[in-house]
């Protein structure tokens, strides 16, 4: 993590501190009885306790309103003092009011309502228990983490309200509790009662009088440890402490305090959409491909580790170190590999430490000791991981060729490393690179957290993915297939483009691997490939093709999630890389012309909070229209006839924004009980106005295929086999497949095409027999073709036959 400003960082603390740094409050229920409070400064400290407990549990109502404060300095220089607000308010049995972290909730009796800051706009809503309790809090998820996995652990004044082993949920493990000196707060005398713990010390101020717990010094050794492996270098003189300011028990509470207003605009939900604070997968290093720069790590015992000593070799480089609770949890999975491979003389291990100069060998080889591990240890000490293998974050493992070729990445924890790492490694050692395979992997971890975060909304039961089955290959029941041409020149076939040349032939332009492009032509043969002009990280999984008014052609490229979209001319030479910077990513791309100049312009819809925009071809940045966030697709269309063209982005709603030519959100076009994650638009039967339809995510890991008109009104759906692309798949497209009459084609995971008329009903469907990766319809030889692309190749088919019933006018 980055030396940077403490306000993110605080933001930061509050949102994912280990569950090792928090102190364990446990859930439970009470029926103590009243005790007397006293004011002797001559109890003993664990009598001094059990009096605070007392009279916290039989109390009627309780208040106040606090401030947890975090200090500590970074490094020599950077001081971090912060604080944040809290709050409670409870009258029994069931009334509560509580502002903690990032958490309001609020029960009247009647219904528990709350909100949680980082999931926008959704309002839990349940029935109130009869009696509060930390169980009917924590029963939704996101309650429980916004409560529990914090900073300072849950609130303490809620477990000596509504539990009864509040005292041995602190002391577990720890000394005898010990008083210290009183001291006052808020003009109040208090015993100060100290509590030794494994992972610190805890000390509470307690009112001599009242009983009222006034400040709270939580233990720090656990969360130093923590925030050391975060920050990425040691800090000092941390402290974390909470004062419960106007803390008072059995005081009047007005039941104005017990209210909630929702918000207009909320979503009201019965448990918490959690997805929005998933983290995206990290990706692997920009240097994949290219070989690794002079680099000097320094064994135990001295000895250099260099590129030269480890060439002809396949090298896996681990950077770790002894603060990094994170390495130490996934080095024991590299172990299990080390002892595979560990008498291979082809093969070397190294975990190399990024511990600072002051941390001893000894130390680093008593870590190694204690957690069982036996890889040949080295030294980072001049920050060559940072210079030369641009180590941001650890863990952090490389695997390098034998000739210094960076292979593999894999940032963060893996706990199947042990199971998948071996076969990266003997692929290696066949001879075979593996740099693309990692850029595969990373995109389909990227199509899984798309999937995920366009599903619908959990319903309280959690619904697994489903890996689609490839079924056998069959024939379609009325219609006929007649293969054309297969070509299997391709490595790595994906989506297919139809284009027109300038002499009016018709070419195929096939997305090979991750940055290259293919052109077939209309016999399916290869004319050309070509490595797309990008940087090496870059990945190109899908191309749009536009044609200017001179007949020039134009394509752009990108792929879902990447930083950047690209613009080529029709040899492929680049003329534009957009946005600039790095702070952006990018979900989809279109051609468009929304203001029917002839001249196309690009519709950028971007994941996070960017929106879209539409950008001229010079690279001119018409407008914005940032309403919406993580916007997944987005395509012209045309919404009535003789109207003019509009922009429809399916974005992080599960609704279309209807976007003008001058950037205006017009209107959200909303399916009833849709969430529309995928949008398509053509005319389908000639008059003018396009057909839309959207894929959709239901339950048990399935897509629905739904019809609509520019209302939302749904006019037919079509349910499509469970299962989930392996490769990102252009797979939705549309032509004049059969009796001249355009058709809605779809590709599903297990293989199977399906042809739709545009009103939704099934025309014929079959399996091609092989994972599908692109799917056109073309005019080979004056008629239309089916092209697919699938693992095995390209091949185009003439379709046969007729519809069953027709499904509007013919097209010209």
């Amino acid at each position: 993590m980055n030396r940077g400003s403490v306000v993110i960082l605080w933001h930061w603390l509050l949102g994912t501190v280990a569950a090792a740094a928090i102190l364990p409050w446990v859930a439970g229920c009470s029926d103590s009885a009243t005790p007397a409070p006293h004011a002797s400064a001559k109890l003993s400290a664990d009598q001094v306790l059990a009096d605070m407990t007392m009279a916290y549990q039989s109390a009627k109502t309780y208040a106040d309103s606090g401030e947890l404060h975090l200090k500590f300095t970074m490094g020599e220089e950077q001081q971090v003092d912060e604080r944040v607000d809290f709050s409670v308010a409870l009258a029994r049995p069931n009334k509560l009011r509580l502002h903690c972290y990032n958490v309001i909730a609020v029960c009247d009796g009647d219904k528990l309502r709350a909100t949680v800051a980082d999931l926008d706009k959704q309002v839990l809503e349940a029935a109130a228990p009869e009696t509060m309790t930390l169980e009917a809090l924590y029963a939704d998820e996101a309650l429980r983490q916004g409560l529990t996995q914090q900073i300072a652990g849950s609130s303490p004044q809620l477990a000596l309200l509504l539990t009864s082993d509040f005292l041995k949920s602190v002391t577990e493990g720890a000394k005898p509790a010990r008083r210290l000196d009183s001291a006052t707060i808020e003009d109040e005398l208090c015993d100060r009662i100290q509590i030794d713990r494994p992972d610190g010390e805890l000390l509470f101020w307690i009112g001599q009088n009242t009983r009222v717990l006034r400040r709270i010094e939580f233990p720090t050794l656990e969360l130093k440890k923590h925030l050391e492996s975060q920050m990425g270098g040691p800090i000092s003189g941390l402290q974390l402490w909470a004062d419960l300011k106007g803390a008072k028990l059995d005081t009047k509470i007005e039941d104005v305090a017990f209210r909630f207003e929702t918000p207009a605009d909320a979503k009201l939900v019965a448990q918490f959409d959690l997805r929005p604070l998933m983290p995206a997968p990290p990706q692997p290093s920009k240097l994949l491909g290219e070989k690794v720069g002079d680099f000097e790590f320094k064994r135990l015992d001295g000895t250099p580790v260099t590129r030269e000593s480890l060439a002809g070799k396949v090298a896996i480089v681990d950077f770790w170190a002894t603060w990094c609770g994170p390495c130490l949890e996934n080095l024991p999975h590299l172990q299990e590999v080390y002892e595979k491979y560990k008498d291979d003389d082809r093969v070397e291990f190294v975990a190399v430490s990024l511990d600072q100069t002051e941390v001893t060998p000894q130390t680093i080889e008593e870590t190694f000791a204690k957690a069982g591990l036996e890889i040949p240890i080295a030294r980072d000490l001049d920050q060559t991981a940072a210079k030369t293998f641009q180590v941001e974050g650890i863990p952090n493992l490389f695997i390098l060729g034998p000739d210094g070729t960076i292979q593999d990445n894999e940032l963060g924890m893996n706990p199947e490393l042990a199971k998948e790492l071996p076969a990266r490694v003997d692929k290696l050692l066949a001879g075979t690179d593996i740099h693309p395979d990692a850029l595969a992997r990373y995109e389909r971890r990227k199509s899984q957290y798309e999937a995920e975060l366009s599903a619908p909304a959990p319903t309280g039961e959690s619904t697994p993915q489903i890996k689609a089955q490839i079924a056998s290959r069959s024939e379609p029941s009325t219609l006929t297939l007649t293969q054309l041409w297969n070509n299997t020149e391709l490595k790595q076939p994906g989506n297919v483009w139809p284009a027109t040349t300038p002499e009016g032939a018709t070419e195929l332009l096939v997305n090979e691997g991750w940055r290259g492009v293919a052109r077939l032509d209309a016999q399916g043969g290869l004319v050309e490939r070509k490595e797309l002009p990008t940087p090496e990280m870059t990945v190109v999984s899908y191309l749009r093709v536009a044609q200017l008014p001179d007949g020039a052609r134009r394509y752009v490229g990108s792929a879902s999630a990447q930083k950047q979209m690209h613009l080529f001319d029709e040899t492929f030479s680049k003329l534009l890389t957009h946005p600039a910077g790095t702070d952006a990513e990018v979900a989809d791309v279109a051609f468009t012309d929304l203001d029917a100049d002839q001249t196309p312009e690009l519709a950028i819809g971007y994941w996070g909070t960017r929106g879209v925009e539409l950008l001229e071809l010079s690279g001119t940045s018409r407008w914005t229209a940032g309403e919406m966030e993580n916007v997944y697709r987005v395509t012209p269309a045309v919404l009535a006839a003789g109207s003019a063209a509009k922009l429809l982005a399916a974005h992080g709603r599960g609704t279309l924004a209807v976007i003008d030519l001058n950037g205006k959100l017009e209107k959200e076009i909303a399916v009833d009980k849709r969430f529309l994650r995928a949008v398509y638009a053509a005319d389908l039967d000639g008059d003018g106005a396009s057909e839309l339809c959207a894929l959709s995510p239901v339950d048990e890991g399935r897509d629905v295929l739904v019809g609509f008109d520019s209302e939302g009104k749904e006019l037919w759906s079509y349910d499509l086999p469970a299962g989930l692309h392996e490769q990102p798949i252009e797979n939705v497209t549309w032509g004049p497949l059969v009796e001249n009459r355009a058709q809605w084609v779809v590709a599903a995971a297990d293989s199977s095409i399906h042809i739709l008329d545009r009103d939704g009903r099934l025309v014929d469907r079959f399996h091609h027999g092989a994972q599908l990766t692109g799917l056109a319809v073309a005019r080979i030889d004056d008629a239309p073709a089916l092209i697919v692309s699938s693992i095995d190749g390209v091949s185009a088919w003439r379709v046969g036959g007729k519809t069953t019933e027709a499904a509007g006018p013919t097209l010209e």
